[in-house]
């Protein structure tokens, strides 16, 4: 209860969107720069190659699917 624990940033029970979609955008952007910097990676020890086919696409499923849980947050589907 909010009433016990004071809300320190923004009250959840009033803003449930907001509470999901701060860790939801942190989450994304994380990953998206490991991937890139697996990439970066990849590169610098001449498997780049191997990266493009492997870890690219992966990296592009995984771009398009963050529209589709906005969306689904929004309750909006495509």
């Amino acid at each position: 209860s909010e009433a016990l624990i004071p809300a320190l940033w923004l009250h959840p029970m009033a803003q449930p969107l907001t509470v999901l979609w701060v860790p939801l955008v942190f989450g994304f952007v994380f990953i998206s720069a490991g991937m890139v910097l697996a990439g970066l990676q990849a590169k610098w020890r001449a498997a780049a190659g191997e990266w493009w086919l492997r870890e690219f696409a992966l990296m592009l499923i995984y771009c398009a699917a963050l529209p589709l849980a906005i969306s689904a947050l929004e309750g909006t589907h495509p």
